[in-house]
């Protein structure tokens, strides 16, 4: 998937942006496609107007086209994916553009960036294109099919690559019922300690159940600001609306 990265907020330098996405391009190459056997996100910092036929748009804006933005990935009136990262809505919440930096030996907790908001999105827009995908697990008082977003579940775990903000992501065994701690992690920082289903205290997952109802379920502690945020989303729309079209998924 060939991801143009498009820089059009003006609290972000280009040279920021560059540096955002040759991150997550080395993050979907050396991190995730391995591990979810998947391929790479060809990432490229493009200037408005310069996007190639064929590439997917990550907008950074200063304000998000639709309320309730702070990241998301989508589809777009002609059908095909896209992504919009709301840097005025992250930096006005007290977040950094690039993080500061820690060093993947002390991963860093709940302090967002543009950077890491983005790099959740960059790892989401190809792992569900379509946000449509549901993974079966277990019984819950709001259903047992949980929507397949590849970060939202330690969304306040962050590690560095070349000193920018990049977020952790669960990995395939987190959707397995099966699976047991000793069998190894379900995500890549092992913050989750092996545990399927579960997720951070600043995580949060979309269950639906068998008739299509979607609720939001969050860690205690998700900021207020961004629970508004995501109840409001575009994304949580669009999971809604392809709940009773669509079976679970791997």
């Amino acid at each position: 998937m060939k991801i143009a990265v498009v820089n059009r907020s003006t609290r972000v330098s280009d040279a920021d942006a560059a540096k955002m996405a040759s991150a997550w391009g080395i993050q979907s190459a050396r991190d995730v496609a391995p591990a979810w056997g998947a391929a790479v996100g060809l990432f490229t910092f493009r200037k408005p107007g310069e996007v190639q036929p064929g590439e997917i748009v990550q907008v950074i804006t200063d304000t998000p086209a639709d309320p309730g933005v702070l990241g998301e990935h989508s589809v777009g009136a002609d059908g095909q994916p896209d992504s919009e990262v709301c840097a005025g809505v992250v930096l006005d919440n007290g977040g950094t553009v690039l993080g500061d930096s820690f060093g993947m030996d002390h991963p860093a907790t709940a302090d967002y960036s543009v950077s890491s908001v983005g790099g959740h999105e960059a790892i989401e827009l190809p792992g569900d294109a379509f946000v449509n995908t549901w993974w079966q697990g277990p019984m819950t008082a709001h259903g047992c099919l949980y929507a397949a977003e590849l970060c939202d579940p330690v969304q306040d775990t962050f590690y560095e690559i070349d000193g920018v903000r990049v977020p952790n992501f669960i990995l395939p065994a987190w959707s397995n019922p099966w699976h047991t701690p000793d069998m190894g992690p379900v995500d890549f920082l092992d913050v989750l300690k092996g545990r399927p289903f579960t997720k951070t205290p600043g995580g949060y997952f979309v269950i639906r159940d068998d008739a299509g109802n979607c609720t939001q379920v969050f860690g205690e502690t998700v900021p207020g600001w961004m629970r508004e945020l995501k109840r409001q989303s575009p994304r949580f729309a669009s999971r809604i609306r392809a709940a009773s079209t669509t079976k679970a998924g791997a």
